[in-house]
């Protein structure tokens, strides 16, 4: 037989309506009626149901975050910036639910909009489509973007300083003694090395250095690209530092320099950002700038439950946890 709230007021001596605003979180209970419906509670191993409590607060007490099919095992930061959604969003006592979509199919998430199962939305590597924002304004829906979108639209995000992070990673070169630089990047359309070459061109701007543009290479992200451009950049000016956006372009960077026999670092530093996949396992291994994914997460948890509470507002924040990991392509013995 289940325990029900008249057991538990009648445990507690209370009214069966004030285990009920206990139960749904409502302000108005003082202190030591709390603590005695609480006590009953856990006596009398009491559950809530939450379908019950939906019902009567408005709320599900759950939050979606949406993810795309397609890069579910190409990223490798996705499940940490999960791990830290859920981890802060426990203490607020809300659920996350894993929704993925696959070839853009949004009807999963239209489903749970219009039965109201959720109370939040977080979109992490989606393109922001008119359909997407349709069902977000559609449902009034408070929602959260991880990644600063391409196009300005008006929801809220929270993405990393990649400048901050290029700026870490030039710094690291200079302090080296490093001058002639290249930086090796995504394509033009990609924003994440778009920002990390902006913070690179500033720490070198301090120090009266210029990128020229000869010195800045746009790829597709894929070693043999760099690999082949770093090469024909190698034998058309000097290059004592190379700035890798990715590490598939820092493997590729780093084959063009052993097959032209420069020493790194010795002759040539190169640096890269994060350590997946490659980072590790490379001769000489990678130094990286890393972001603390796990705390973007955390910081994205707390960041949809303001927007929860206040769905009128619309906030655009970066934060930055960068982390210089200085490994034997940049670090040695003058």
């Amino acid at each position: 037989m289940s325990i029900t709230i008249k057991d538990v007021a009648k445990e507690a001596g209370v009214s069966t309506a004030s285990v009920s605003r206990v139960v749904n979180s409502f302000p108005s209970v003082s202190p030591e009626v709390r603590e005695k419906v609480e006590r009953a509670m856990k006596k009398l191993r009491f559950v809530p149901d939450r379908k019950a409590k939906s019902l009567a607060t408005g709320k599900t007490g759950s939050v979606v975050f949406l993810t795309s099919y397609e890069t579910l095992f190409e990223d490798p930061h996705k499940f940490a910036i999960l791990s830290g959604i859920e981890h802060s969003l426990a203490r607020y006592k809300y659920r996350v639910y894993f929704l993925q979509v696959e070839r853009g199919d949004l009807a999963p998430l239209r489903k749970m909009a219009s039965q109201k199962e959720m109370d939040g939305l977080v979109v992490h590597g989606i393109e922001i489509t008119p359909s997407l924002l349709d069902i977000v304004h559609e449902f009034a829906i408070p929602t959260l973007l991880i990644g600063e979108p391409k196009e300005k639209c008006s929801l809220s995000w929270i993405d990393n300083n990649n400048e901050v992070c290029g700026e870490v990673a030039a710094n690291c070169l200079l302090s080296h003694g490093r001058t002639h630089f290249l930086f090796v990047g995504g394509e033009e359309a990609d924003n994440i090395s778009l920002s990390r070459l902006h913070g690179v061109k500033r720490a070198l701007a301090k120090k009266d250095i210029e990128l020229e543009e000869r010195r800045v290479l746009s790829l597709e992200p894929v070693a043999i690209q760099a690999e082949k451009a770093v090469r024909t950049a190698l034998s058309s000016f000097e290059i004592d530092a190379v700035v890798a956006a990715n590490n598939f372009l820092a493997l590729g960077a780093l084959r063009a320099l052993q097959d032209a026999k420069k020493k790194v670092p010795s002759e040539v530093s190169i640096i890269t950002f994060d350590d997946y996949p490659l980072a590790l396992y490379t001769k000489p291994k990678l130094s990286s700038v890393s972001i603390d994914v796990h705390s973007l997460g955390l910081s994205a948890g707390r960041a949809i439950v303001e927007q929860m509470r206040h769905p009128e507002q619309v906030s655009e924040t970066y934060i930055a946890f960068p982390r210089l990991n200085e490994r034997s392509s940049t670090r040695y013995d003058k």
